[in-house]
């Protein structure tokens, strides 16, 4: 859709037992990854591409049975895309790049789940939520430096474009809302500040936005709402009787 909400249109197809879910987008707007829930007499998962012309569906990896791959994020170079993938009940973050090529295990921990991936925009560092903190580590998943610790769950970070301020939900005050802070963890503010849960922040390509996705005004499943960076200005932008979530602002 538009960024106003508008021109609301599918791009996959999930007609049978099939859901998609958490897009990201490359850099130059021209491809849409994200993650594929299919069912035949199983369920199955997979991290695929389409172009945002609706052509040109591809499946880059699917995940072993007893498994799932989710949380799909594009690189700046758009070349190479971080993932969840959950194996024997590990949650490490994988990259890959688009042509289903290099898998690599960043994280590669026994102990512990490290989920939800987010480049920084010079594509030098992948911010991470784990054991509900949120953490950043270099993009070859060395030097992992925890940036929240207080009581609640921390979780889904989003880099701004600038690389100035992360964004994530976290439900330190009783229940889900939006903060940012700065990259090294501290100026923690929260900016959605609402009495309904509020989740799943994107910014705009200019840095001044973020959409999310929000229960209020009585909302039954979730909608899509809009922002402007320091909480004021919200907008709802869906209305619809079903969950609108994970949204993911185009370049």
């Amino acid at each position: 859709m538009n960024g106003d909400g508008s021109n609301q249109h599918a791009i996959t197809d999930t007609s049978g037992s099939s859901f998609v879910w958490n897009p990201s987008l490359s850099n130059d707007g021209s491809k849409i990854a994200f993650e594929a829930h299919r069912f035949d007499t199983a369920w199955s998962y997979s991290i695929e591409m389409i172009n945002t012309d609706r052509s040109g569906q591809t499946t880059m990896i699917t995940a072993a049975p007893q498994s799932t791959v989710i949380h799909p994020a594009f690189a700046p170079d758009g070349i190479r895309i971080a993932f969840t993938y959950t194996f024997s009940g590990n949650y490490d973050i994988y990259t890959i790049q688009t042509d289903g090529t290099n898998l690599t295990n960043l994280t590669n921990t026994s102990s512990s789940y490290e989920e939800e991936p987010n480049w920084s925009p010079n594509g030098q560092k992948i911010a991470f939520s784990g054991g509900g903190e949120v953490w950043v580590m270099n993009s070859d998943g060395s030097n992992r430096i925890q940036l929240t610790g207080v009581a609640g769950n921390d979780w889904g970070p989003a880099w701004s474009p600038d690389g100035n301020k992360i964004s994530f939900t976290s439900n330190r005050d009783g229940h889900a809302q939006i903060y940012v802070m700065s990259p090294d963890g501290s100026n923690q503010i929260n900016i959605s500040n609402n009495s309904e849960i509020d989740s799943g922040p994107s910014w705009s390509a200019d840095g001044t936005r973020i959409v999310f996705s929000s229960m209020r005004d009585d909302a039954n499943w979730g909608e899509i709402y809009r922002m402007n960076a320091d909480g004021t200005g919200v907008i709802r932008l869906t209305i619809n009787d079903t969950y609108d979530g994970t949204p993911s602002w185009s370049p």
